[in-house]
C-alpha cells in the first residue's frame, strides 16, 4: 500500500512540474535556440597564448567575437569547421566574428592567414580599412602582414638602382610610407 501511495504521489508531482511556465506542453511549438558556432584552437608546442585576457592552450574552445593574442614565438591556428581556419603568427593580435556563412578578422597587430571554404566569405582588416576578401563561390585564402609588406626591388643595370651597386638592398615597405636603401658591398659590409 505504501508504494502505491508513493507512485501515485510521484506521477501528481511530474504531471505539475510539466505545466509551469516555461515548460513543453503537448501541442505547442518551440523554438529552438542554434546550437553556438565554436572553433577550436591549436598552439605551436601546446604552449600558451590569450583568448579574451585570459591563457589558452590547444583544445580551448573559440566563440565568435574572441580576441587572441599570440607571443613572440608562438603561433596559432583556430579551426573553425566547415568555415575553413585562422592562422595567426607570433606576434599578433587579432579578433575574429564569425557565423553560419562569414568569418571577419580584425587584425591589430602582425600577421595572419585566413582560410575559406567554399559558401563562406572571409574578410580581414586592419585599422586602415580592409585587407581583402574571399569570394564565397569558391575556396579562398588571405595573407595579410603589415609588416612584412616590404617588396625588394631588383637591381636596375650595371650601376644598380640609384647608383648603389648591383648587392644593393632597397625595399619599399608598407603602401610607399617609407623607403629603405641600404647599400651592401660584394662581402656584406655595410659601405
Amino acid at each position: 500500500m505504501a508504494l502505491l501511495l508513493i507512485f501515485a504521489i510521484g506521477q501528481v508531482y511530474l504531471a505539475v512540474s510539466l505545466t509551469e511556465s516555461g515548460s513543453v506542453v503537448p501541442g505547442e511549438s518551440v523554438a529552438m535556440t542554434p546550437p553556438q558556432l565554436m572553433g577550436i584552437l591549436t598552439t605551436q608546442g601546446n604552449k600558451e597564448i590569450t583568448v579574451n585576457g585570459t591563457n589558452s592552450i590547444s583544445g580551448a574552445t573559440i566563440i565568435s567575437g574572441a580576441s587572441i593574442e599570440t607571443p613572440a614565438g608562438v603561433g596559432a591556428t583556430v579551426s573553425l569547421g566547415g568555415r575553413g581556419s585562422l592562422e595567426i603568427e607570433p606576434d599578433t593580435k587579432v579578433s575574429v566574428d564569425f557565423d553560419q556563412s562569414s568569418v571577419k578578422v580584425m587584425l591589430t597587430v602582425g600577421c595572419g592567414n585566413l582560410r575559406t571554404k567554399k559558401g563562406t566569405t572571409g574578410d580581414i582588416s586592419t585599422p586602415k580599412g580592409s585587407a581583402g576578401k574571399t569570394d564565397p563561390a569558391q575556396d579562398g585564402k588571405l595573407e595579410i602582414c603589415p609588416r612584412r609588406s616590404a617588396a625588394p626591388i631588383e637591381a636596375a643595370g650595371a650601376g644598380g638602382l640609384f647608383r648603389l651597386g648591383t648587392a644593393a638592398a632597397v625595399a619599399i615597405i608598407a603602401r610607399g610610407e617609407t623607403a629603405i636603401a641600404v647599400p651592401v658591398s660584394p662581402r656584406g659590409i655595410l659601405y
